[in-house]
């Protein structure tokens, strides 16, 4: 007639001593399933404890799709819920970041590009990234819409968007 479900997700954050830039965010609710690594374009307020609608969104459809958990990385390590104050951040903080892109890149069985389909803002930071992701080619992927639009924010995930190849576009 009914059961209890006792489920737990693992939570590990690594941030800054000063709490202003995450740079790596990993949730694990199934060690016996794949992985799946996730590049966005910054962190909002999600934490080991707090999540944000993005990261809501993402763990959802990521169970959805037999994945056991996920680790994301960003383009920019620096907090903040809007793009625009990207501007203030520390470049003595962002500087340990790609590291984590990599390491993320290299672990992972797929890293999903999950920057935002605006291919006019952050031109510069995405050619450092795009090369700095290069050796992993094979294992990037993006979310792509129903029109077909990519690399999609997860922010509006649907579970009808699925995924596809990620086509290099700001290096040649």
């Amino acid at each position: 007639m009914f059961y209890t479900d006792k489920k737990n997700i693992e939570s590990i954050v690594v941030m800054s001593t000063n709490n202003e830039y995450r740079y790596r965010l990993t949730r694990t609710w199934d060690s016996e399933k794949k992985f799946v690594g996730v590049l966005m374009l910054n962190p909002s307020k999600a934490n080991s404890l707090k999540t944000d609608d993005t990261i809501m969104n993402l763990t959802n459809y990521l169970i959805d799709n037999n994945y056991g958990g996920v680790d994301i990385v960003n383009m920019y390590a620096y907090m903040a819920t809007k793009p625009s104050d990207l501007q203030y951040r520390d470049l003595a903080y962002e500087v340990y970041n790609d590291s984590y892109i990599t390491d993320v890149a290299a672990e992972r069985d797929m890293l999903v590009i999950a920057w935002g389909s605006d291919i006019k803002k952050y031109v510069k930071r995405k050619r450092e990234v795009e090369t700095l992701l290069l050796p992993y080619a094979h294992k990037l992927q993006c979310l792509e819409d129903l029109q077909g639009k990519s690399p999609r924010h997860p922010l509006l995930l649907s579970k009808d968007w699925g995924l596809v190849p990620y086509k290099f576009r700001y290096i040649k």
